[in-house]
């Protein structure tokens, strides 16, 4: 039996952006070894998103469902996270693209990686909105990781950053959907992130991209222009019409409690004081942390995560 992969799509007022991704996706060379399965959750949009979804003539398994209130982002990954059956599973926004070799090339990596089945980064592309276009250019910076999982863990604390790696290819296995719903902060991203890279080797595939589009950032709020004129804030990109109340402040006891199984004997204690430095909003945290992750970059001899691209 071919394994299952589960596209996760949440939506919400991307009339402007959601044909663009269903083409990329129509565009996309079909495995001969993979069952995909696409699943999108529109979140009460206030436009014709989910109109064009509907409309949409696409060449996988299709699961559309809409949501009568707004549940929030937070709420709206969560809803698809309950929906995965498959074997691995990726988010895909909206407003995104993949390159058409995305799912050959994982399934090509897959095979390679049969007793240990990997993590799957597609190479990161930013796609900028400015006034009138967008700007494309390849990320700054690619990230490495170690096969040594005790060595990751603390790659992960020191050195994964906001990001959007979240949108890669995880084996469904490793992830009790259950206790994520418990995390408490904003960019629970990050928690998924962290497990699904601690537990399988890692794959960063410079040949499939993944384009992420950002779009218009106003204010210090990271206030989102998604629509013209429409302005949304993150509070309300994650709350929705909920009452959920969820603070970055929690996210490192969400990270620390589902990965410290895996962190050494005897250096649990210092993993989560660093945890607690590095999503501090105090200034002064800020640059401890700073300071531990260089003796971390000193004194390991591991290939350097972060490479400077050209």
């Amino acid at each position: 039996m071919f394994p299952r992969l589960d596209i996760l799509i949440p939506v919400y007022n991307e009339e402007s952006y959601i044909e663009e991704t269903l083409q990329s996706l129509r565009r996309c060379v079909l495995p001969n070894k993979l069952h995909i399965r696409l699943i999108f959750s529109d979140n009460a949009s206030e436009d014709n998103s989910l109109k064009i979804i509907m409309a949409s003539n696409l060449p996988f398994k299709t699961l559309v469902f809409s949501q009568e209130t707004n549940i929030g982002g937070r709420g709206n990954w969560e809803f698809l996270m309950q929906q995965v059956e498959g074997d691995f599973f990726m988010f895909l926004d909206a407003h995104d693209l993949i390159s058409s070799n995305y799912f050959i090339e994982f399934q090509n990596g897959m095979v390679k990686e049969f007793e240990n089945p990997l993590a799957f980064i597609g190479e990161e592309i930013a796609l900028n909105e400015s006034q009138d276009s967008y700007d494309l250019y390849a990320k700054e910076w690619k990230y490495y990781f170690s096969n040594n999982a005790k060595l990751r863990i603390w790659q992960l604390i020191f050195e994964l950053r906001p990001n959007t790696i979240v949108h890669s290819i995880f084996k469904t296995s490793d992830f009790l959907f259950a206790d994520l719903a418990l995390s408490k902060s904003y960019t629970f991203d990050h928690l998924i992130t962290h497990i699904g890279l601690l537990k399988r080797n890692v794959q960063i595939n410079s040949s499939a991209n993944y384009i992420r589009r950002y779009r218009k950032v106003v204010g210090e709020d990271f206030s989102h222009e998604v629509a013209p004129g429409k302005l949304e804030t993150r509070a309300q990109r994650v709350l929705g019409n909920t009452q959920n109340e969820y603070d970055d402040k929690f996210l490192a006891s969400d990270i620390f409690s589902a990965t410290k199984s895996s962190i050494p004997f005897g250096t649990k204690r210092l993993a989560f004081c660093i945890l607690k430095l590095k999503y501090s909003g105090s200034k002064k945290s800020k640059i401890i942390f700073k300071i531990f992750r260089k003796s971390f970059r000193t004194i390991n001899a591991w290939r350097s995560q972060r490479e400077m691209k050209g």
